[in-house]
């Protein structure tokens, strides 16, 4: 083995790096020289070759000349002006097709510097800004983190992909106080190598190693009450980041320090917005009246606009956990939906910290049956919320109420993909908490109903903020809604992927049967305790109304024991696709 790793180690290493390959290096250079030269002595050949054109046949009169060779001119002034025009269409080809990556690079950043310009405040490029350089760079994320008045630390406003890198920088840390001295971007492995970072407080070192930083490009303001950076983690490719690479991000971060002097020096524009109590579309702050209601305006505690990005269009409903509105995204010009979660859910930085530790988990998860969350965030008031695709449809909720009860195969249909992204989620070590069907989403795509799990994750964050509020550690708080809670969940205890089969054997059933499994429960009013915790006596005689498969098939998705249920998701639809289909024929 060992006598294979150093010829595997050169061999990556000129591969990946083209260290130690000269004469490739050498080849490549040339064959670029002379193609370039080439391009460049097209215009002045074609001029040589007309003008010894001429010369040879000088004696000629100038009539007989141009009469016979006429064609042969025109098709040589043609070229030139072809070659004349295109000539610079034709280098930049060939710079791509030697120097791709840099040309690619160079090209996309030096855009942005120039989109910079268009933009009003530095939340609202920021999300485009992280987006171009993690094209050109590829790096492992980009974030770009920004300081207001009186705060002690950068708290990230974009990140490319979502949820990745540091989510704050201290202010007075060194860090960001070296790249701050310095006006360059800081290489933190070759700062800390040279010793400029010695010694690294704790936290910081901890940080630097949790997240990956290897890059920090602060952002040159003037005396603003405001500052920012760019913050980047290592390469893909395990490439250092060039001499190029450093002066381009350093003049996208002269762009961005000219929105944030701009911005400071105008003053934040009033993003507080009414909302109309019946239809729920949002207004800027001043208006009075609805225009299609003609109802008073309810004033809102939030910003219209989150983050500089995010501009709240209207109501789209209200639960336990917070409101959802519809809203556009302005940085990608897109339909988004943003969950404003409850305020005492966030109540301080822990609760914060917690918030988005958890959101970072469920926006990595990523199925096709899972609502997306692209963003999420905490407000400078304390106010949590997340940023998901905007779904158009109806709730599984919705559907029940309409048509009473479904058909066995329309309940197959709807539960096929819900069981397959539960199972994908507990692959993961995600335990939904609060499955029903008011969290089932029937979503039209393209036509097509696409079955979509909403919410995963948000219990556990609710159920946090509870227990750190009451001090406790999380075990023995209830939460969900309890006519569909596991015996276990009543009693409080550890959160287990049983929970959720639960959960779902209590959905199957409401699908048959239009009903719930405990006399005296009706489906869609939340509030009353399902079944004692321990007791399912009372599901004996509801069981008899069903086949005699799904009639043992419920006896043992809903046994009192968690070991004596389905032990995954795929095995709970297994036993419901036998037990449908056996008693449908």
């Amino acid at each position: 083995l060992l006598m294979l790793s150093v010829p595997a180690s050169f061999s990556y290493a000129i591969l990946r790096h083209r260290l130690f390959d000269l004469s490739f290096i050498v080849r490549l250079g040339v064959r670029y020289a002379l193609a370039r030269r080439l391009l460049l002595s097209l215009v002045p050949l074609l001029l040589v070759v007309l003008a010894a054109d001429i010369y040879v046949h000088r004696r000629e009169p100038i009539g007989q000349l141009i009469g016979t060779r006429a064609a042969i001119y025109a098709v040589l002034v043609l070229a030139l002006l072809v070659a004349q025009r295109r000539r610079h269409e034709w280098l930049d080809a060939l710079d791509r097709r030697f120097f791709r990556e840099r040309y690619d690079t160079s090209r996309i950043l030096r855009q942005v510097a120039a989109d910079i310009e268009g933009a009003s405040t530095l939340e609202q490029a920021a999300a485009r800004v992280a987006a171009s350089i993690h094209v050109a760079l590829h790096p492992t994320f980009v974030s770009v983190l920004l300081k207001r008045a009186g705060d002690n630390e950068y708290r990230r406003v974009a990140c490319v992909p979502p949820g990745e890198g540091p989510s704050a920088l201290p202010a007075g840390g060194r860090l960001v106080g070296l790249a701050t001295v310095l006006g360059t971007p800081l290489e933190v492995a070759d700062a800390a190598a040279q010793g400029d970072l010695n010694p690294l407080p704790s936290d910081e070192a901890a940080l630097v190693a949790a997240s990956r930083l290897e890059l920090v490009v602060p952002v040159p303001a003037g005396p603003a009450a405001a500052a920012a950076v760019l913050a980047l983690g290592p390469r893909r490719s395990e490439e250092p980041y060039a001499s190029e690479d450093l002066a381009l991000l350093g003049s996208i971060a002269r762009g961005l320090g000219f929105l944030l002097d701009r911005h400071t020096r105008t003053g934040p524009s009033l993003t507080t917005f009414g909302e109309c109590p019946r239809c729920g579309t949002c207004y800027d702050h001043g208006s009075t009246l609805c225009s299609k209601e003609g109802a008073t305006l309810v004033p809102s505690r939030l910003p219209r606009v989150f983050t500089g990005r995010y501009r709240l269009e209207s109501r789209l409903g209200q639960g336990g956990m917070g409101v959802v509105y519809r809203a556009h995204d302005e940085a990608l010009d897109r339909p988004v939906a943003v969950k404003v979660l409850r305020e005492e859910l966030v109540a301080d930085p822990r609760s914060a910290e917690r918030f988005q530790r958890e959101a970072r988990l469920s926006a990595r998860f990523s199925h096709p049956h899972v609502v997306t969350i692209h963003d999420f965030g905490v407000l400078g008031e304390g106010r949590a919320f997340l940023v998901m695709e905007l779904l158009h449809g109806r709730t599984l909720r919705d559907e029940l109420a309409q048509r009473g009860r479904l058909p066995r195969g329309r309940v197959l249909q709807v539960l096929r993909p819900v069981c397959g992204a539960v199972g994908a989620a507990h692959r993961r070590q995600l335990v939904h908490r609060d499955l029903k069907p008011e969290n089932v989403f029937l979503a039209e795509m393209d036509g097509v109903e696409t079955p979509k799990v909403l919410d995963f994750g948000i219990a556990k964050i609710s159920g946090m903020a509870a227990a750190a509020s009451h001090g406790e550690t999380g075990v023995g708080l209830l939460l969900g809604t309890p006519q569909y809670m596991a015996p276990e969940q009543l009693r409080g205890e550890e959160a287990a992927p049983a929970w959720d089969l639960w959960s779902l054997a209590i959905v199957a059933y409401e699908l048959l049967t239009g009903g719930y499994p405990v006399p005296g429960c009706r489906p869609g009013q939340p509030g009353r305790m399902a079944l004692p915790a321990g007791d399912t006596s009372r599901l004996a005689g509801v069981l008899e109304v069903l086949g005699d498969r799904e009639h043992a098939f419920f006896r043992q998705a809903l046994a009192i024991d968690p070991a004596g249920r389905p032990a995954t998701a795929e095995t709970f639809l297994a036993g419901l696709e036998v037990a449908i289909s056996g008693d449908a024929t």
